[in-house]
């Protein structure tokens, strides 16, 4: 089968590789029917590797480079393997993605997210920019058949979204910053509205994007932090883009007791003036990722409800064989360039 393979920084193939095959117990096969290029994709190809393990394989999955990435995908049901209840053939799914052991401490809490050995397809296994995907059936969700297979690929980043505002204990009449308008951020903005936020001001210096927010129902969109008022103090922060600077300008904007959430994934050293935290008991907490049976479901229900409408996201449609020319296109960092869907459809 074709697909896109991560080889090294800046080398990401389209190219021919072995098909899965049967699934085992437990697991499922499926057939992709859209995957989406994700922040940490494009990371892993300008900066990588991050996660990618190259050296030595993942002690999970026993795999490391090449692999095939992505890891927002919905495809179609195809084959179950032995002991599998929950799925059946042409069901359609989203790829919740992560992969856990279940017996270490954090598993047996219920926090696969944290998971002592936690991998991901499309990062320590093969992942969903591909024709067809073998993995455990648990990391996939059953989608609503109301809901497109296209937008139903965004639900992944959507449950990103869905634990960042978990995390920050948004409550109803909170007002609510958010750093960065990427996909995440603008996302966190929907599930921030969709969550009773009073008010939600978005920091986005490129024009395009700042509409986007505007669009999607921002009370206020600013270039910069130094535009907002000095006596600006919001209840819960979420920051999206993983800088060091900008992380420190969510926490210095939060009131007395505020919360700052860190989504974005940092790329360099950051750091934090703790004088902002003690002086005024300000929280400065991670969110990663997404549990399955808290956010995954969230986001699918919320996508197949449409309380929250993802189809402006979508900014190209490619088929896989143009699945490096996307990632060059968005390293140029190209304002009308949000997400780009991939799918093994030629005619797309």
């Amino acid at each position: 089968m074709k697909a896109l393979v991560w080889h090294g920084r800046r080398d990401v193939r389209y190219e021919e590789v072995p098909d899965p095959g049967l699934p085992g117990p437990g697991e499922v096969a499926v057939r992709v029917a859209y995957a989406g290029i994700c922040g940490t994709d494009l990371e892993e190809y300008t900066d990588g590797p991050i996660f990618v393990p190259v050296e030595a394989a993942h002690p999970l999955t026993g795999r490391k480079a090449p692999l095939i990435l992505g890891h927002e995908f919905s495809g179609i049901v195809e084959m179950v393997g032995e002991g599998v209840e929950n799925l059946q053939v042409g069901d359609p799914v989203a790829a919740d993605t992560l992969l856990y052991c279940g017996t270490c401490p954090e598993c047996r809490q219920g926090r696969h997210n944290l998971c002592e050995n936690l991998a991901s397809l499309g990062q320590m296994a093969d992942g969903g920019l591909a024709e067809r995907v073998v993995a455990p059936a648990y990391t996939f969700v059953k989608l609503p058949p109301e809901l497109p297979l296209d937008l139903a690929a965004l639900a992944e980043p959507l449950a990103v979204a869905v634990r960042g505002v978990r995390r920050a204990e948004l409550c109803p009449g909170d007002h609510v910053l958010i750093m960065g308008a990427g996909t995440i951020g603008l996302m966190a903005l929907l599930v921030a509205r969709d969550a009773g936020a009073a008010s939600v001001t978005v920091i986005e210096p490129r024009p395009s994007r700042a509409l986007l927010a505007r669009d999607m129902g921002a009370d206020e969109v600013q270039a910069s932090w130094d535009d907002l008022s000095g006596t600006v103090r919001f209840d819960r922060a979420l920051e999206c883009t993983g800088k060091a600077a900008v992380q420190q300008a969510a926490l210095r904007l939060l009131r007395p007791q505020g919360r700052l959430v860190l989504v974005g994934i940092p790329t360099d050293g950051t750091w934090f003036d703790t004088m902002e935290m003690v002086n005024f008991e300000r929280e400065v907490v991670g969110s990663l990722s997404h549990l399955a049976e808290e956010d995954f479901r969230q986001a699918v229900d919320m996508l197949g409800s449409k309380r929250v409408d993802v189809a402006p996201f979508i900014s190209r449609r490619y088929p896989l064989s143009r699945g490096v020319e996307a990632f060059t296109l968005l390293e140029r960092g190209e304002d009308d360039i949000l997400k780009i869907l991939m799918s093994p459809n030629e005619d797309l």
